[in-house]
């Protein structure tokens, strides 16, 4: 597993960022998601998480959405994304 630790960008109200974490050489993404000790409520409003998918065979992508009505401050949010690796035997 390969997990990776992003401060969140500023996100308006109503917006969203999303946070990617891939797998190395010839391997490829069997599932991923967040760590939820992560800092997602902050003092301008709660994140978040609205979407959780692999972004491609080898890219895990975890989107987090802004429901306050005001945009989040630069550095107030973190998030960790991880994705679990598998490597195809021929």
């Amino acid at each position: 597993m390969k997990s990776e630790t992003s401060t969140l960008p500023v996100i308006p109200a109503g917006g969203s960022a999303e946070v990617t974490v891939s797998c190395h050489g010839h391997h490829y993404a069997i599932s991923g998601g967040y760590a939820n000790n992560d800092q997602l409520r902050g003092a301008l409003g709660p994140l978040e998480v609205t979407a959780s998918y692999p972004k491609s065979t080898k890219t895990w992508a975890v989107e987090f959405t802004n429901t306050s009505g005001r945009p989040t401050g630069a550095q107030e949010a973190n998030a960790t994304v991880f994705v679990m690796c598998g490597h195809h035997r021929w």
